[in-house]
């Protein structure tokens, strides 16, 4: 392959953890490809995480969902026939992306044989449900196609938007208010169940008493519920918590993060993006299965802990039921302990 013919399209179209982890793979690849046009595949909110990459040349962005199929799937491939993209890789399986890489005439998809495989050129199995290794090492077995070699360590690299630090709310700007900020994750994505609410109060509150750190909450607009009861729980107890749910985009998520003190949350996007920004960081698992466990999840960073719990399943509990069962199982005392050794470092 002649890097200086090659523009490479890396397909990451989901989530925002999946985008996290996914960064691992870029440099490996520029590196591969130090003269290659190198470029990101992702929904439009992860653009301020990746827009000032400079290992990239630029993003693809999903079209608009509220947008037909079709219509999609064409105005994709649009934007890969005007790049003349020669290799698009499939992170993780997804029809549209395929069908668009497909009408296109990419010379070479690839991706794992899932769903239409005959719309690839070339595929390898795909294992990942069964949890064998961690999500973002599932990539070079792709990447290895076109002889991007795998490396011993692995780091996500995010580079939120540098104009929006200067967005932050009031007092959130990085002048010495960083020493006493504790980000706190309550909820989840979609309907899945988030952390015990009185597990985290007990935290926020030794957090307030014991060293005199702000809590901030973060999250979607759907978890803004959840954010306003435990911060009316605070209010009975006559502390103070900021809820910014809802009112930060990733790139503000992400200095914020940055300049904590310390980060606690479930396996989510926020956790991932807390750990690639350097934050000390304690991911609370209750997975019960492989696919969702932090042998496959855990997030990328220096300072990061797990606490990961496993407690008798009932045969008639869904997944996420028993995942709420493992979480509820974690003792402040772990938290705490954790915490302390993060702050110990």
């Amino acid at each position: 392959m002649d890097d200086r013919n090659e523009r490479i399209v890396l397909s990451r179209p989901d989530r925002i953890g999946d985008v996290i982890l996914s960064t691992a793979c870029v440099e490996p690849v520029r590196k591969r490809f130090p003269d290659a046009e190198l470029f990101f595949l992702a929904a439009p909110e992860m653009s301020v995480l990746l827009e000032e990459h400079p290992s990239l040349n630029g993003l693809i962005l999903l079209p608009s969902p509220t947008m037909r199929f079709w219509s999609r799937v064409r105005t994709l491939a649009a934007q890969f026939k005007a790049r003349e993209i020669t290799v698009l890789v499939h992170l993780q399986p997804d029809r549209l992306v395929a069908w668009a890489g497909w009408l296109a005439r990419v010379p070479r998809r690839i991706g794992f044989a899932r769903g239409r495989p005959r719309l690839l050129t070339h595929s390898v199995p795909y294992r990942k449900h069964f949890g064998e290794k961690h999500e973002s090492r599932f990539a070079f077995e792709l990447l290895s196609l076109i002889g991007v070699e795998e490396p011993e360590h692995l780091s996500t690299n995010v580079y939120p938007s540098k104009s929006a630090r200067e967005t932050l709310p009031e007092n959130l700007t990085g002048q010495g208010n960083e020493e006493k900020i504790a980000v706190f994750h309550l909820g989840a994505y979609g309907q899945k169940i988030g952390l015990p609410l009185d597990l985290m109060l007990k935290t926020a509150l030794w957090l307030i008493d014991s060293y005199g750190w702000e809590i901030v909450l973060i999250g979607g607009k759907d978890e803004s519920p959840v954010g306003e009861n435990f911060c009316r729980q605070l209010k009975e107890k006559g502390k103070f918590g900021r809820n910014l749910i809802g009112h930060l985009n990733l790139a503000q998520t992400a200095w914020l993060l940055q300049m904590a003190r310390l980060f606690i949350g479930r396996d989510s996007g926020p956790a991932h993006l807390a750990a690639a920004m350097c934050c000390p960081t304690i991911t609370l698992f209750g997975a019960p299965r492989p696919v969702d466990s932090a042998r496959r999840w855990s997030p990328l960073g220096p300072r990061t802990i797990i606490i990961e719990k496993a407690a008798p399943a009932r045969w008639w509990e869904n997944t996420e039921k028993k995942a709420a069962k493992n979480r509820a199982t974690i003792t402040f005392e772990e938290i705490k302990d954790s915490a302390e050794t993060l702050m110990a470092r």
